[in-house]
Parts: structure tokens; sequence; C-alpha cells
């Protein structure tokens, strides 16, 4: 199992985070990390078959923000990025 925000390895699920409260981080400025933003890169490379270069940052990250204001589901949550979460609540 993974991180739904950094993608770390997590062996169990000790912290879920309801969509309401990411979204409300998001709201409060909760963003992706550069590492988390390379992940969405290589995604997209796997999906579109073509690189994205620095100029898609911020594309990347207004479709992530979107995706997590309209996600349905709880966020599986590591300790680190539970603890990001909860500084913007």
């Amino acid at each position: 199992m993974k991180c739904d925000l950094c993608h770390a390895e997590i062996v169990e699920i000790k912290f879920r985070c309801s969509p309401e409260k990411f979204a409300r981080a998001v709201k409060n400025g909760l963003t992706p990390n550069m590492q988390e933003l390379n992940l969405s890169r290589e995604q997209y490379k796997k999906d579109f078959g073509v690189e994205f270069d620095d100029r898609g940052i911020p594309w990347i990250m207004s479709a992530w923000k979107k995706m997590a204001m309209v996600s349905e589901t709880d966020w599986a949550l590591c300790e680190k990025c539970k603890a990001r979460v909860e500084t913007k609540l």
C-alpha cells in the first residue's frame, strides 16, 4: 500500500483523511511537493507517451488540486503526510 499523497510505502493504513478534510487542507494551501510532482510527470509520460517539461508544472498542480477537491474517497496517509495535512486544517 502507498500513501495517497507522497506515494511512500506504508505497511498498514493507520491514518485516513476524509475527502472533506482533505479538500479543506487543499483549499488552505496543501500542495504536492516536487517529488510528488515528478511522480505526476511519470504518469503523464506513461499516459500520453511524451515528456512533460517544467512549463507544465502549473498545469499538473492545477489538475492535482481539481482532482483532490472532487475526491469522494478517504485518503490513506503516512505519518508524515498526516502531519502535513493537519497543519492546513
